[in-house]
């Protein structure tokens, strides 16, 4: 071993960050391989481990790289907005590395311009349990492995992976899922262009008590109009199809 390295370069090939090229099987098993090593349980604290993921996740679809970026700090200020305390840290990584387990969906899925067929919704809606194992194996803080399993729960109990309903989704997560929609629809995707702001508010506004929490409705309308108006629907060209598009697929 030349001096200097490490003990686990041999037996840990991602001790340090993912590197390039990078494999999708690479980043699925090696990343969990290498979490029972210490040095990768420690990177939590110091966000060298953040950067490792997104690293790997910007290398396999830039959208959701882009995304996780913005959501992570449109929630930090919304979190404090809503009187969360838990630490900036905490709600940023967590944001940031909710859909993490989009890795291990194959990327002809996440990046289809149309609706997913019903193979493909199964293969999408595992990855919240697989960024819950693997923020698990690595201890992340509770608020981590919490989001990136909940986020797609729904008020209702329509959600997945364990169609939790009401309050059984802890209140972070109800805040944190109104965010990461309202994101995802203001933005372009490969099966739509970007959603009008006004729209998207008022589809927040109509999920309320559906998918989203109302509380966490009130709060985020607050927050985006501060003067307090609810926003009105205006029709906007092919508004309603876009619309109709987005609650087909996956945010």
């Amino acid at each position: 071993m030349l001096s200097g390295a490490t003990p686990y370069k041999r037996r840990v090939p991602y001790a340090g960050k993912i590197p390039y090229p990078i494999r999708r099987s690479d980043v699925i098993d090696r990343h969990v391989w290498h979490a029972a090593n210490v040095a990768v349980m420690t990177c939590f604290s110091t966000g060298d481990f953040v950067s490792s993921w997104l690293s790997g996740l910007e290398y396999y679809d830039s959208v959701t790289y882009d995304h996780s970026l913005r959501t992570a700090a449109a929630f930090v200020k919304f979190a404090r907005f809503a009187g969360v305390l838990t630490t900036d840290r905490t709600l940023r990584h967590s944001a940031l590395l909710h859909d993490i387990g989009k890795i291990a969906v194959p990327l002809p899925v996440i990046q289809k311009a149309g609706p997913l067929d019903e193979e493909e919704r199964v293969e999408v809606e595992k990855h919240p349990r697989i960024a819950h194992t693997w923020m698990s194996v690595l201890r992340c803080p509770e608020e981590t492995s919490m989001i990136s399993l909940m986020h797609h729960e729904r008020w209702d109990g329509t959600g997945y992976p364990n169609g939790l309903q009401g309050y059984d989704i802890p209140r972070l997560v109800r805040l944190f899922s109104v965010v990461d929609v309202w994101d995802a629809m203001t933005h372009d995707r490969s099966y739509r262009t970007a959603l009008p702001e006004e729209g998207v508010l008022r589809y927040v506004h109509d999920m309320s008590g559906k998918q989203f929490d109302p509380e966490s409705v009130a709060m985020f309308l607050a927050w985006r109009r501060p003067c307090g108006d609810v926003p009105v629907f205006v029709s906007y060209p092919s508004f309603a199809l876009q619309l109709r598009c987005s609650e087909e697929t996956i945010c």
